[in-house]
């Protein structure tokens, strides 16, 4: 599964594989119209169908039996895109 590091520790990627370093090194050239994209979506009530994708990692716990479903814990990535976005609703509704 692999991802970027930080500060020697791996993250894993969401569904677009676009790490979240990348992204922020990106706004300098594309901020304004990520800005636009975000606003749009707001206006129209409308959240993409694509950041709505997840990609599900099961997380062994330690010392259970690996054969047993409840011996993994269950994350769901999403794409940085919509992490983005959703900072941008909870901002927006006040938390």
């Amino acid at each position: 599964m692999g991802g970027e590091k930080d500060g020697g520790v791996a993250k894993a990627l969401g569904p677009d594989r676009i790490p979240g370093a990348a992204l922020k090194m990106a706004i300098p050239h594309v901020g304004e119209d990520i800005r636009e994209l975000m606003e749009g979506c707001l206006r129209e009530g409308h959240f993409p169908e694509i950041w709505k994708k997840a990609t599900l990692v099961l997380i062994p716990k330690e010392g259970k039996p690996a054969g047993l479903p409840s011996s993994y814990k269950p994350i769901c990535l999403i794409d940085e895109s919509a992490k983005v976005f959703e900072r941008v609703i909870a901002d927006r509704i006040g938390k």
